[in-house]
């Protein structure tokens, strides 16, 4: 009887050496920092492939920079030293084993909050100074800081005095959070109030067309899809919740369908006008 042994090619040790030191440096593991931009209006936007995870964040004791280390996550190669504008000096990435750190240095003493977006994939990083803050913006960023401490009890109580006295960033935020918990309803009617309010937040549009696609409203989720890719320039924004997490939630009542509807239909003329 004759054996056939399956033949096994060898792997040639340059290329082993290269696929081991690229193991080592974490470079086909780890997600990256994909850019970073500073806005004139005060915040830095840190950019990333996949949706970032904060590990942890500090302030310096002299409260001239800023420090957030990214979980499982380093700078790519094209990610360079960045002017600032305004307050931020300049911003840099470094990256230390498979841990990513941003640095914002600042030109005066300041504090900050940060805001994880899931669809735009990114963090908004804030410098506040809490001596001059408007009551709106108060509200706002105290929920996000309590938001990265994990406490989202507070957090929401937070947005919603926010949300009150006029943020649309906080009505974002805090669709975010019901939108994770799978309360469609109220998602979407904070979504359209976001809206409204013209939150500067283009997450509120990828998480409108998540609210719609579940909803099985096909044609309006496609439309709010097409604003937050023009607006962000991220053609596959994901979803938070999987079709099969969606299916088991509760359809809303007709009566509430009706109104959200309405004023969504509301929004849709708004948003055409912008």
């Amino acid at each position: 009887m004759m054996i056939f042994r399956r033949s096994v090619l060898p792997i040639r040790p340059t290329i082993l050496g290269f696929l081991l030191s690229m193991l080592a440096a974490g470079s086909l593991l780890a997600a990256e920092i994909s850019g970073i931009d500073v806005s004139p209006s005060g915040y830095v936007s840190i950019r990333c492939s996949e949706t970032p995870h904060v590990g942890s964040s500090f302030l310096a004791d002299d409260k001239l920079k800023i420090t957030l280390n990214f979980a499982d996550m380093i700078p790519s190669d094209d990610v360079r030293e960045t002017a600032g504008s305004g307050i931020v000096e300049v911003v840099y990435a470094q990256k230390q084993d498979s841990v990513g750190a941003v640095y914002i240095i600042l030109r005066r003493r300041a504090g900050y909050s940060y805001a994880v977006l899931p669809y735009s994939r990114s963090v908004r990083v804030y410098v506040v100074d809490w001596n001059d803050l408007k009551t709106a913006d108060d509200h706002y960023h105290s929920a996000l800081l309590a938001e990265a401490g994990g406490g989202i009890t507070t957090a929401r109580e937070f947005y919603e005095h926010a949300l009150k006295a006029g943020s649309g960033e906080a009505a974002t935020m805090l669709a975010l959070l019901h939108l994770r918990e799978g309360d469609l309803e109220r998602a979407r009617s904070l979504f359209v109030r976001a809206m409204d309010l013209r939150t500067s937040l283009d997450d509120a549009f990828a998480g409108m067309a998540e609210v719609l696609y579940h909803s099985n409203e096909a044609e309006r989720s496609q439309y709010f899809l097409r604003l937050f890719r023009q607006k962000s320039g991220i053609d596959d924004p994901g979803r938070l919740l999987s079709d099969e997490e969606a299916a088991d939630l509760m359809i809303d009542p007709p009566s509430l369908a009706a109104q959200l509807t309405a004023d969504l239909n509301d929004t849709l003329n708004t948003v055409a006008k912008d």
